[in-house]
């Protein structure tokens, strides 16, 4: 069996079904090598243009190709399935999931992923995915939506099928929905964070921030009034990648001291699986962690 991963990244998903069905041949397709392994063949392309590696699948079709998190990010998804349909045997599958963005998902904290992002071009809901896969000469044999992670995903089994039998459908647009929710949390977060900090510093408390990122760096910029408490010191920025970098005139402190200091620490990422991992991290430390958007 010929199992791709479009978009593979590193090859986790290849990796554990190679532990699983290890008689398969596996390929990853990204734009760099991240993969780095002796039983997954790796090929270099442009997932904005696949076209140029049709010649790699002439005598190789694939059975199941895989494409998670990525369709989100190709500037043309027809297309894009579209080739990849073209790439598969005549019983072939592609198996998608994409962030979903249906507006009835029941999401508590959506301010605290990603599935709105910079780099996202494109929002799906069911129905939206259907039509670009009829399009593309596919038909949903079977789909999926669950939240895992507090992440709404939205999964679906595509076959080829002839585009002919397929009536289209009016799509109804919801992701401004979405997208306005996810900004409305997004700032009460950075505004507990910011009365939280200003709470500590009237009581004389010296604040210790940890994580100097983008949600840092949102923080400062929308309230202005904390970077004479950073030049002062009166507020201290901590960061593991970051340490001995300057901000503000502020060496950055590695955030390993917290390890064996009795400190009150509070985090800036909104991000859930960049919060879960540095509490992991700070288990068993002396220091207090404190979630400010928990609050």
């Amino acid at each position: 069996m010929h199992i791709a991963d479009f978009g593979a990244g590193s090859g986790t998903t290849l990796k554990l079904i190679n532990e699983k069905v290890n008689s398969s041949v596996l390929t990853s397709i990204d734009f760099h090598n991240h993969t780095q392994s002796e039983s997954i063949t790796h090929i270099t392309a442009d997932l904005n243009n696949l076209c140029e590696i049709s010649s790699f699948f002439t005598s190789n079709p694939i059975n199941i190709a895989i494409s998670t998190h990525v369709l989100e990010h190709i500037v043309n998804p027809i297309e894009y399935l579209s080739n990849i349909a073209n790439y598969l045997d005549d019983e072939g599958l592609i198996f998608i999931e994409v962030p979903n963005c249906s507006p009835k998902i029941n999401v508590k904290n959506i301010a605290a992923t990603n599935i709105v992002h910079g780099q996202h071009i494109h929002y799906y809901t069911l129905a939206s995915l259907d039509m670009i896969a009829h399009l593309a000469g596919l038909k949903i044999i079977k789909s999926n939506q669950l939240i895992t992670g507090n992440i709404p995903r939205l999964q679906v089994l595509l076959k080829k099928c002839t585009r002919k039998h397929y009536s289209r459908k009016v799509i109804t647009p919801c992701s401004d929905i979405l997208v306005i929710d996810r900004f409305t949390q997004y700032t009460k977060h950075l505004t507990n964070l910011y009365n939280l900090i200003i709470s500590s510093l009237k009581n004389n408390k010296v604040v210790h921030l940890w994580g100097v990122g983008g949600d840092f760096y949102n923080l400062v910029s929308s309230h202005r009034d904390l970077n004479q408490y950073i030049e002062s010191k009166s507020i201290l920025l901590y960061d593991y990648n970051l340490a001995n970098h300057q901000f503000l005139g502020q060496k950055i402190l590695s955030s390993t001291v917290f390890e064996e200091n009795t400190f009150e620490v509070i985090l800036t990422p909104t991000y859930d699986p960049t919060k879960e991992r540095m509490k992991k991290v700070a288990r068993d430390w002396s220091s207090t962690i404190i979630d400010p958007y928990e609050l």
